[in-house]
């Protein structure tokens, strides 16, 4: 991979990012006409979208400083962190009606892990 493409898959890595963050805030489920986001679960507490926020922080200061092994570990616990929030969906059945944000999140997270795959092997190779 040439720095050209590196850098495009560096861009990829921050706008999954940046993506994974605006997910949380927007409406990820709705239970009977009332949005639920993953940040702001009842208005007052705070949901697993702060742990989602904290990968996606991480993910873009290990871009800026070119580590890709623990970005690449962020990402993909982030991946693991999405496939759990879309399980919970589960035991709600058919109450719940997902919204943008579960569909973002899980694009993001999916995109966010193939990126940093991308940028780990090129760093392996010019190493």
């Amino acid at each position: 991979m040439n720095a050209e493409t590196q850098k495009y898959v560096k861009i990829g890595i921050l706008a999954a990012s940046v993506v994974m963050i605006l997910s949380t805030v927007l409406p990820y489920v709705s239970v009977f006409g009332f949005s639920i986001s993953l940040l702001f679960t009842d208005g007052s507490q705070i949901g697993d979208g702060a742990i989602l926020i904290v990968f996606a922080v991480l993910c873009i200061v290990f871009t800026l400083i070119n580590k890709a092994l623990p970005e690449l570990v962020v990402s993909a616990v982030a991946l693991i962190m999405a496939f759990y929030e879309t399980s919970q969906l589960g035991q709600f059945g058919m109450l719940v009606s997902k919204e943008i944000g579960f569909y973002l999140m899980l694009l993001s997270s999916i995109a966010l892990l193939v990126a940093s795959i991308m940028n780990f092997l090129a760093s392996r190779k010019s190493a």
